[in-house]
């Protein structure tokens, strides 16, 4: 029970943890937000999941288009990367079809804990004015356009910025008491989900116990017929073989 209860009491350390840095860089996102970056036009309601947007950076095929991103922070971030995709149709090698980017900054391996959100935000307005080309690129058909016909590209990527990224977005800039609330929320629910995880594993571990338990009955079964079974041939035999009739 000790072990147990120091296991949360570290959980809800961890989770507060995460909360005070991720209140304070999405509130550094809205007080000063990062180059071409903003809040979105939703209210932010859990930290853990918010929309941002770019708008597409001057002297880009992009320029002039609105791109709203969604930004997953629910799993392990800081310790591991967010799950960011494009929430529109993007033209360009480092983005795959879905809107998931490729960059070696979201790879497990590649990841830091010192990156924050500025940073990632920034990366990806970098991506959009130098694509990075190589063999782990999104998108290999639009990477070898980008290399051989850079007036094609352009030309593409402009008519995907007008077509699927030119409705503008207002942004909602949340007040010091939208942010606390929606700590507030943030907790209960990464209180729940933890609290959901430890009902499923225990639930998991009763069942192990059950199933061990039928199988240990099952094995003494066997055992206790075979016990059985050498009793009556020993009966049986007691008096020497039995007699066989042909």
């Amino acid at each position: 029970m000790d072990n147990e209860l120091r296991e949360r009491e570290r959980e809800a350390v961890w989770r507060a943890q995460r909360v005070r840095r991720i209140r304070k860089e999405v509130r550094g996102l809205c007080v000063d937000p990062p180059l071409f970056c903003r809040p979105g036009a939703s209210p932010v309601k859990n930290l853990f999941h918010l929309e941002v947007v770019i708008d597409g950076p001057a002297g880009t095929p992009y320029e002039g288009g609105t791109f709203p991103i969604d930004v997953d922070l629910s799993d392990e971030y800081f310790i591991g990367p967010p799950k960011i995709k494009f929430k529109t149709e993007v033209f360009h090698p480092n983005v795959y079809a879905d809107g998931e980017i490729a960059l070696d900054i979201f790879r497990e391996e590649e990841w830091s804990p010192a990156l924050r959100l500025e940073t990632i935000l920034l990366s990806i307005v970098s991506v959009l004015y130098n694509p990075v080309i190589d063999d782990r690129a999104a998108s290999p058909d639009i990477a070898e356009l980008y290399e051989t016909d850079m007036k094609r590209y352009e030309e593409l990527a402009a008519e995907w910025t007008w077509e699927y990224s030119a409705t503008p977005v207002v942004s909602h800039y949340p007040t010091e008491e939208e942010l606390d609330r929606s700590v507030v929320i943030t907790v209960q629910a990464a209180a729940e989900k933890a609290a959901a995880e430890r009902q499923k594993a225990e639930e998991r571990r009763l069942r192990g116990q059950q199933k061990a338990e039928e199988e240990r009955l099952a094995a003494d079964s066997v055992v206790g017929l075979g016990w059985l079974w050498r009793k009556v041939m020993a009966f049986l035999f007691r008096d020497g073989p039995l007699p066989c009739h042909y």
